[in-house]
Parts: C-alpha cells; structure tokens; sequence
C-alpha cells in the first residue's frame, strides 16, 4: 500500500512537472502555441499538418498569421493550415465612427501650452479646446507633435494595429538636442519622423534605435514589420528585435 502511494505521489509529480514547464499560448483545432518557461522558446504545432516547429525564439499571432523567428534567425510566417510565406499582409482592419482630434500648440513668455480638439463629434465647435499639457521654456525651447511639427490631426482609430507611437507624444528640442515629455533627462542627436504612425527612429553618437523601445546602440535598424525590427549591432551581427525591446 505504501509502495503504491508513493508511485502516486511521483507520478503526481511528473504530470505537474510537466504541466508547469510549458505554457500554452494559444491553441484551436488547428494549432497548438506553447512557451517553456525556463528558456523562453516556443514550439508551434500545426495539426493539420502535424508539423511542429520548435526551439523559436519567437512566435505569436498576427491574424490570420503567426510570425515566427527560428533559432538560426530565419523570419516567416505560418497560417492554422501549414501555409508558409516570408511576407504576408496579414491587416486587421476596424470600422466605424471614431472621434477625430487636432492638436496644437500656443506659445506663452514662459511656457508651451498644449491643446486637444475634438472635430467630429464637435464639428459646430460648442466646446472649446482642452489644455492637456504645459510644458515649461526652462526645459524646451520647441515642442513638436509626433509628426515633427506643430499641429497634429488623429483619429481615435490611430492606435488600431500591433505597433504604433502614442499620438499624444510630446518631442522637445533643447539646444539642438530632442527629448520627450516623458524623460526629458534622455537626450537624441536626431529623430526620424519619416515612419511616426508606427514608431521614431533615434540617433545618438552614430547609433540608431527606437523612440520608447530601445535605447541608441545599433549600427543599422530598420522598420518594424509586425512585431519585429531587423537590426544590425557595432559588431556587425545581425539580430530582431520586438515591441517591447527584447533582442533576439
């Protein structure tokens, strides 16, 4: 009887060994996502198919798509069927009516005030602006929209998708140098407004990095496509990086 309860306890033991060592991401009727918990890899099983992908550094839906990042750095994107791309337009798209916001920018002796308007819904202008923010010249001496100029249009379905920069963002120019709102103590040589909806490019000492993402450290990097940004290090090694900064 004894014998027979400590086979129990240890085949307890296995099964919640077992249990606690992967996560499940997601998983239908057609794939299975799970995450170990100690290394952070990802194995993807199409059933379907019954191909399963393992040792990923990285793996998660898009939509119709999960894209995905091997061990050896190879990025592709797979559906529930097995179908595999290198490049997808894999959208979800949202309808319906939103509010519509005009920012802008009054300058005072000592201070930038900042407005919010709403347009759509407001469209005979009963209301007047609302001042959302006061940022002080001791500080600034420019302050520019996530645009790179002084006046900003948005919708409330701007910050529908995976990536996208916080329409509200304040840029503040201090001698030459940018900084933001948010840490105004975190110092940018340039920034680049050019891809603004989605993220900012930062330059720093011949770096380059992502506003609110990844500090200035990488020889080259290039757009976010989904959930990932390719990026080449001072050493010359190519790694991706994520939304939240991790490198891979």
């Amino acid at each position: 009887m004894k014998n027979l309860l400590a086979l129990l306890i240890i085949c307890f033991s296995i099964t919640l060994s077992a249990q606690e060592k992967n996560t499940v991401i997601t998983e239908s009727e057609y794939i299975l996502l799970k995450q170990n918990n100690k290394t952070k890899k990802y194995k993807l099983h199409i059933k379907q198919t019954g191909k399963k992908y393992k040792n990923l550094k990285f793996a998660k839906q898009i939509n119709a798509y999960y894209q995905v990042l091997t061990k050896n750095n190879q990025l592709f994107y797979v559906n529930e069927k097995g179908t595999i791309k290198n490049n997808v337009e894999d959208i979800f798209y949202v309808c319906g009516t939103v509010p519509e916001y005009v920012l802008s920018i009054k300058e005072t002796q000592n201070h930038f005030e900042i407005y919010r308007d709403e347009i759509f819904f407001d469209s005979k202008n009963k209301f007047p602006p609302e001042k959302i923010n006061t940022i002080s010249k001791e500080i600034a001496d420019k302050v520019l929209f996530i645009n790179g100029k002084n006046d900003f249009n948005y919708s409330g379905n701007f910050s529908v998708g995976i990536t996208s920069t916080n329409p509200e963002m304040l840029i503040l120019i201090k001698n030459g140098k940018y900084t933001t709102a948010n840490n105004p103590n975190i110092y940018y040589d340039e920034l680049d407004f050019s891809n603004f909806y989605n993220y900012i490019k930062t330059k720093r000492n011949n770096c380059y990095g992502i506003l609110e993402v990844s500090p200035p450290k990488y020889k080259k990097i290039e757009d976010f496509t989904y959930y990932l940004a390719k990026a080449e290090t001072i050493e010359g090694k190519t790694v991706y990086i994520d939304i939240d900064g991790n490198e891979y």
